[in-house]
């Protein structure tokens, strides 16, 4: 059974359970690989140079082995370091979490962080390399940290060779949305002038770091194989690609896909799930009324998601150990599902009913400014502007962006 068919076999499940259409699907023979599950692309790629490795503990192959071991094995590479990513090398690092260098202990390898002291590699890290290999499983939402370590590995690369192992969007590589970022709210949580959920793999976004941001570094991005734009969590599910967590509080497809949107209440004193079972897809605080709440945004009919009430105590981060009200997120069709959409709604109810209550968080600029990558947001949602007409505000942008967008996708 060809690639055709089991594309095919992916549409036309689109609305079954995976396990429905799993069987015709590992009889097709067709399964998504990268460059990691290719050794002889890795040995004609790195042949005779000293590497050096940004990754974590995502970065492994359909087997579960580590890029890391796959490289020291591979005959004539000489892997020199790792280097790690906002969370560590092991992913177990607190959001915002300084992250020490250290040493891996199954090859004796040090680690080297990009989010400590230094957030960009320096002169003795690249002394001795030929050549950067990255290989970080991305979540396509702008505010994940990982393309600013991308883009500061290209800045600093000074004529070495950076090669991207590149990996799907776990969100799908087909919808943009959300505000465009302005140049002057830039940060690490907004590298580039792009949508906040931006439908692009990491190496097409690394292509357009490099082009647009003028750092004329040699970067050669490794394509998969097997993989489509709308794909999204299939990409897992059905081909078996590990789905390694790719930091604490995104363990899942569903928690990846709501985080698009919902990272904005990061920036306001409404807790979004941290320190429970649930992050990214629970979300409220002491004064919310979760009853009151889950009433007022399903009767929305918001698109493919459903709201049920929700009553919790953080074991840590905003609300530890207090008792909070609020709503569980249930995303019941991905295909429609809208997380900016649905994150606008939510945070525009919750300041509809408790105006007093609800504030964002304090900051020079704003810390939501900076997730939104607009100032215009905080704003019209202050002013309890209709979300359509939010929403409406930013179409010239985004299309804007889309097109910008055309010109680096390789899939």
């Amino acid at each position: 059974m060809g690639s055709v068919t089991r594309r095919s076999l992916l549409k036309s499940g689109a609305g079954l359970p995976l396990t429905a259409i799993l069987p015709a699907l590992v009889d097709s023979g067709a399964a998504l690989a990268t460059a990691i599950d290719t050794p002889e692309l890795l040995r004609q790629e790195l042949a005779g140079q000293r590497v050096a490795i940004l990754t974590h503990v995502a970065g492994v192959n359909r087997q579960r082995q580590r890029s890391v071991d796959i490289l020291t094995a591979s005959p004539g590479v000489s892997l020199q370091a790792i280097w790690s990513p906002e969370h560590g090398f092991g992913a177990r690092a607190a959001a915002g979490a300084t992250v020490a260098d250290g040493v891996d202990a199954a090859t004796a390898l040090p680690i080297h962080s990009l989010y400590g002291p230094r957030r960009a590699p320096d002169d003795a890290m690249l002394r001795d390399i030929d050549t950067i290999f990255i290989d970080l499983q991305d979540v396509g939402v702008r505010t994940y940290t990982y393309a600013a370590s991308v883009r500061a590995v290209l800045a600093a690369a000074d004529g070495r060779r950076v090669l991207i192992n590149d990996r799907p969007n776990p969100i799908g590589g087909v919808a943009v949305e959300g505000p465009v970022l302005q140049p002057e709210l830039a940060s690490f949580v907004g590298a580039h002038p792009i949508s906040l959920r931006h439908g692009m793999t990491l190496g097409e976004y690394a292509t357009m770091l490099n082009v647009e941001g003028g750092l004329h570094c040699e970067l050669s991005v490794l394509r998969m194989t097997g993989w489509w734009r709308d794909m999204a969590g299939a990409a897992f599910a059905i081909d078996a690609l590990p789905l390694i967590p790719p930091s604490p509080n995104l363990s899942s497809i569903d928690a990846m896909l709501a985080y698009a949107g919902f990272v904005l209440i990061e920036g306001t004193n409404i807790s979004e799930g941290r320190g429970t079972a649930r992050p990214f897809q629970r979300f409220g605080a002491p004064f919310i009324d979760g009853e009151r709440l889950a009433d007022k945004l399903n009767g929305l009919m918001l698109a493919g998601v459903h709201f049920t009430a929700s009553h919790f105590r953080p074991i840590s981060s905003k609300y530890a150990a207090q008792n909070c009200s609020g709503v569980d997120l249930h995303i019941i069709d991905a295909r429609r599902f809208q997380p900016v959409a649905s994150a606008l709604h939510f945070l525009a109810t919750v300041r509809n009913l408790w105006p007093n209550a609800m504030q964002f968080l304090a900051g020079a600029p704003p810390f939501f400014d900076l997730l939104a990558g607009v100032s215009s947001l905080r704003r019209d949602l202050l002013r309890q502007c209709a979300v359509g007409d939010i929403i409406a505000s930013w179409h010239d942008d985004l299309q804007r962006y889309a097109q910008r967008r055309a010109n680096y996708l390789l899939y």
